[in-house]
């Protein structure tokens, strides 16, 4: 496989708890913003009931609700069942709970004739261009495709990680923080199924990397692995494709998973034209307080846009516009009251 079957058709992933799963709708409606109506968009929450079942079910039809205004959108809730092994890998992954690696086996939960499908945040990720580069982009032989985020420096050029790169102490604690942030990554669901990826291979990648973490002494993180992407780089190294290499090289170079950390390193605008947005930032979109109210803004407003750095204030408020479009056709909808 070098292509997608169908280039109508875009699948889109993310898994939730029930405190985010309300500003999933403004993700969906990013998304139906930027891409043609005669794309299809298949959206998967994958999502567990083990907890407050009730207000996941709630939010979920909502979703439903939501989802059946837009004719090209198909919203599919798949509650993932047994939750053991993400739990026993989240606990070596630092804060991050085990919904965020819901994914590492989404070959499994998603249907068999989808062959790939594009993972986002639920939440704090927002579509403000077309995604079609991105979602069809040659992953052959490749399990996911990623925004670098680290490379290897081999005689002052920047290479990219092999699988014995885990076992060499000065590698590794780098490639479990993550060689990719996990806003915004491409899965190839038909090389994962061939590889027949098992549960019983997690949980000995999981121990070893304990093993491996034991014997750094210097150390960059304080976790076995950085949650989900510090996991899942060290799970599917070697077969990990980097968007752009080798002909663009620059850990800045993220359209398709723009973080807002970018400003904090750099005063000017991107060279590029960011189309994914990842507020990876310390304040959350719906933290922010902006001119109007919506039903998606949290009740304790912590920051003010102004106080946001100058370059960052336009893509909270392109989150802002999408929350507002999405209460619009709840309000019009009766979906809340």
């Amino acid at each position: 496989m070098d292509k997608p079957k169908d280039k109508q058709v875009i699948n889109v992933m993310t898994s939730s708890d029930e405190k985010l799963m309300p500003f999933i709708m403004t993700q969906i409606m990013s998304i139906v913003d930027n891409l043609p109506n005669d794309v299809t968009i298949n959206y998967f929450l994958l999502y567990d009931t083990k907890e407050n079942r009730d207000e996941k079910l709630k939010n979920i039809e909502i979703l439903h609700k939501f989802s059946r205004n837009f004719s090209n959108v198909r919203f599919s809730d798949i509650d993932v069942g047994d939750t053991e092994i993400f739990r026993y890998i989240a606990d070596c992954g630092g804060p991050w709970p085990a919904t965020a690696y819901y994914s590492v086996f989404a070959h499994r939960f998603l249907p068999e004739t989808i062959d790939r499908v594009l993972y986002l945040d639920a939440g704090d990720v927002c579509v403000i261009g077309d995604l079609r580069d991105y979602y069809f982009a040659d992953i052959s032989g490749d399990f996911i495709l990623i925004t670098p985020g680290r490379y290897k420096v081999v005689n002052e050029e920047l290479m990219l990680y092999d699988r014995n790169d885990l076992y060499d102490p000065s590698l590794c604690d780098g490639i479990t923080r993550g060689l990719f942030n996990s806003g915004s990554y491409v899965i190839n669901l038909d090389q994962i199924r061939r590889s027949g990826l098992s549960e019983e291979y997690c949980v000995k990648l999981s121990d070893e990397l304990k093993r491996l973490k034991n014997n750094i002494t210097v150390k960059i993180h304080d976790h076995v692995y950085f949650g989900d992407q510090g996991f899942l780089s060290a799970l599917f190294l070697g077969g990990i494709k980097y968007f752009g290499y080798p002909h663009i090289q620059n850990v800045f170079f993220m359209p398709f998973n723009f973080c807002m950390w970018y400003f904090d390193c750099i005063e000017t605008q991107p060279w590029y034209t960011p189309l994914i947005i990842h507020f990876a930032d310390a304040f959350k979109p719906w933290k922010i307080k902006y001119r109007c109210n919506i039903y998606l803004q949290s009740l304790t407003e912590s920051k003010q846009v102004s106080d946001l750095k100058l370059g960052k204030r336009e893509y909270y408020y392109a989150w802002h516009e999408y929350a507002i479009k999405s209460e619009i056709i709840c309000r019009t909808n009766g979906i809340l009251t």
